[in-house]
């Protein structure tokens, strides 16, 4: 007799009106991050059990670049997304993007208002990519940046820090109004991020970051959960702080980055291990898992499949996959009474 495995002790949020992923319904999506066409040779190389991937344009360059940029407009390399799109239908994976910080060497940063133009082109770009060519809607974004690795965008202060959120929130006002007057077919997930180290500062690790960037946003505009993140952010837990907001401002949880690390270390910039999800060192690893097969939340196993031999990210990813098929049996099981 099959052990019985009960899921809803781990079901602990509801969200107050059904996601504007196709809640309940769908395929269960389980993908990796595509760092260029080599990552689908992994993939293929690995016969990873998942159904989609999330494209980073950054990584795509020289011959294989997807977009194109004159004058700090964007446009689409039209024959490398049809070759894209041809070799991951191959494998029977869908794409979804993650927007890039940097693309043709412009800062493309929420908290700049100089980026604000090109950072709406290149989401013109992503749009006419997705409507083409029958792509996934959701586009992950990261808040604004003060300074990453040694390139630096904006000063360390209180008052930086504020400009940079109030100008967030005036981008991801443009992008609501441009994306509802044009049809674009996109859902922006904003994602949460690790607390500041000696040499990096992105913000999105306390919640009045969100409670500003947010404020008085479209629907179009809602959260992507990073669980690698969370532990590096020690004043934002989810269940408590991040997912009450998205309840208050009616967000959705539209993606979630599944890795993990051990949280901070003595150098503090390899603290965001990016490592295999094991459950060892993500708190609430079953609640992710079950809620994102509750609600069809993409789940992206944001790891470089590099670093790791192909059996071993084969055997981890198909954990997960019989993990996401068990709960949900057990959700059908359970919805027919």
């Amino acid at each position: 007799m099959k052990a019985a495995f009960s899921t809803q002790k781990y079901q602990y949020y509801q969200p107050p009106v059904p996601s504007l992923t196709t809640a309940s319904t769908g395929p269960l999506r389980l993908g990796v991050h595509c760092r260029g066409f080599k990552t689908l040779g992994l993939i293929q190389q690995a016969r990873l059990p998942i159904n989609l991937i999330e494209v980073k344009p950054d990584y795509f360059r020289g011959d294989e670049a997807l977009f194109v940029c004159h004058d700090q407009h964007y446009s689409i390399q039209r024959a490398n997304f049809s070759r894209l799109v041809t070799e991951a239908r191959a494998l029977g994976l869908a794409i979804q993007f993650h927007f890039p910080e940097v693309l043709s060497g412009i800062n493309l940063n929420p908290g700049l208002p100089a980026a604000h133009q090109p950072m709406l082109s290149l989401l013109a770009a992503i749009a006419e990519a997705v409507t083409d060519f029958q792509l996934e809607p959701v586009v992950t974004l990261h808040p604004p940046t003060l300074y990453w690795r040694d390139r630096q965008m904006l000063p360390n202060s209180p008052e930086a820090i504020d400009g940079a959120l109030a100008a967030a929130n005036v981008f991801l006002r443009q992008f609501g109004q441009a994306a509802e007057a044009k049809s674009w077919p996109l859902l922006l997930g904003i994602e949460n991020q690790a607390g500041p180290t000696p040499r990096t500062h992105a913000l999105g690790y306390q919640l009045r970051h969100f409670e500003i960037m947010l404020a008085g946003t479209s629907s179009r505009v809602n959260l992507t959960i990073d669980s690698g993140h969370r532990l590096l952010a020690e004043d934002m837990t989810l269940s408590r702080h991040f997912l009450p907001l998205a309840q208050r401002l009616n967000k959705r949880v539209v993606d979630l980055h599944l890795h993990e690390n051990a949280g901070r270390q003595a150098d503090e910039d390899r603290s965001d291990q990016h490592n295999l999800p094991l459950g060892e060192h993500i708190h609430g690893y079953l609640k992710y898992l079950c809620r994102a097969v509750g609600e069809r939340i993409p789940i992206i196993l944001e790891v470089d499949p590099e670093k790791y031999n192909p059996t071993t990210y084969l055997l981890v990813t198909m954990g997960i996959r019989a993990l996401m098929e068990r709960m949900e049996e057990e959700r059908a099981a359970q919805a027919a009474g």
